[in-house]
């Protein structure tokens, strides 16, 4: 450090950088009448108070309109702190993406000057892939009554958007963003079996027994259910101010596989033949007993049997759906080398007050580690004439609002100026 950065240190290390930032900063390693060291105060206007979320020191999480939103200087993103149910937006100066991170289809927008990838560092997005049916439609629950046809696969989820905003990317890093795969159709369900044939007609002391009747046909298949549609993939928008970090960032975004067909319902058994006529018989008396071929009657038997009827023919299977589950839409991936100015409308100036409150306690302490890419890097985001832009305009589409406190070009460029006068 040169003697008169050492001296500027000493000049601004108290109440001049405070008049500097227009709030009160309490230098880190200092304590007050209680032994406790206190928080970084930054005294916003009230009117930044109630148009962002936040405690605006170094740290903020709040649910904001159904999405939600981090602003912080220095922040760690894993598979816990990425939460789950609704969308993710982080803003910070430094972002740590530590391990493989899995939401599915929650869109996620990450903005960093600094992005770390540690312990194979990815952020998934991909969306569920359908739930498979029951095993097999209905049967068919009458003799000869067909089976039902299979239900449709249901249909994989459509992948979250990822959006990387950085300035600079250490580390490799892997997002994923490929539509759910469709399930399968359910089988169609099994013909029942045919009406059993009816039964012979009985014997009389005239008619021998008759044969049984011929046994339904079995009912016919279900037709197989199609299967689901794949869901569509996500949209992956990489930003980048070198074109370094952007041969860092592997991205993958595929629609998912449609599900197959389920397969047909089979025939039911044909119905079993019907029983033969009965060839026993009650004879009825007739002329003088015991005289000239006469009778007194009772039970007699035909001799002369009879047959039970064929079995009925099997159902057919059900019909093959022709049908064809559709393959989700893939939504090419936007890799993009582009300025700083270019990145900053994705950021806030709430999280750049963040960002230049640190830097003014780094400053102070003498905490030179870091300090000037940061301080450049408000200067310039600040300085460009969309700044935070994208960032508003999100959140005005969420809120069906455009009353979101956008910031005013004058307080842009206070923010600058005072990034500016310590980076002299």
């Amino acid at each position: 450090m040169s003697k008169s950065f050492s001296r500027r240190l000493v000049l601004v290390g108290s109440t001049s950088l405070g008049a500097l930032a227009g709030a009160r900063y309490v230098p880190a390693r200092a304590t007050d009448a209680t032994g406790q060291t206190p928080r970084p105060v930054n005294n916003l206007s009230s009117a930044q108070v109630l148009s962002e979320p936040g405690r605006w020191d170094e740290y903020s999480r709040e649910r904001d309109l159904g999405c939600d939103v981090v602003q912080s200087v220095e922040y760690t993103l894993n598979q816990v702190s990425a939460g789950s149910g609704v969308d993710l937006v982080v803003i910070c100066d430094v972002l740590t993406i530590d391990g493989p991170i899995r939401v599915p289809s929650r869109n996620v927008t990450l903005t960093a000057r600094k992005v770390i990838s540690v312990n194979n560092g990815s952020v998934e997005t991909t969306g569920a892939s359908g739930v498979a049916n029951a095993a097999r439609a209905m049967d068919g629950r009458t003799p000869g009554a067909n089976g039902s046809d299979g239900a449709p696969g249901q249909s994989g989820s459509s992948a979250g958007a990822i959006t990387l905003v950085a300035g600079d990317i250490v580390g490799p890093l892997v997002l994923r963003a490929n539509g759910g795969w469709g399930a399968k159709g359910q089988q169609g369900g099994t013909g029942a079996v045919g009406q059993t044939g009816a039964v012979g007609k009985h014997s009389n002391f005239r008619d021998p027994p008759g044969n049984g009747g011929p046994g339904g046909k079995g009912g016919k298949g279900g037709k197989g259910g199609v299967g689901g549609d794949g869901g569509d993939s996500g949209q992956i928008t990489v930003l980048c101010a070198t074109a370094a970090s952007l041969a860092l960032v592997t991205s993958e975004a595929r629609g998912g596989n449609g599900g197959a067909n389920g397969d047909r319902g089979g025939g039911g058994h044909g119905g079993a033949g019907g029983s033969p006529g009965d060839p026993s018989f009650t004879e009825p008396p007739h002329g003088r007993p015991g005289h000239d071929g006469g009778s007194s009657g009772g039970p007699s038997r035909w001799n002369q049997g009879a047959a039970a009827g064929p079995t009925g023919d099997a159902g057919d299977q059900g019909d093959i759906n022709m049908s064809v589950s559709g393959v989700g839409k893939t939504v090419p991936v936007t890799s993009e080398f582009t300025d700083i100015p270019g990145l900053s409308t994705y950021i806030p100036i709430t999280q750049l007050l963040m960002t230049l409150s640190h830097a003014y306690l780094q400053f102070a302490n003498n905490q030179t580690d870091d300090l000037v890419p940061r301080l450049d890097w408000v200067n310039q985001v600040s300085s460009a004439q969309n700044s935070g832009a994208y960032y508003y305009d999100h959140r005005a589409l969420r809120a069906n609002s455009q009353d979101v406190g956008r910031p005013t070009r004058v307080e842009l460029d206070n923010l600058s100026g005072r990034a500016a006068l310590l980076l002299e």
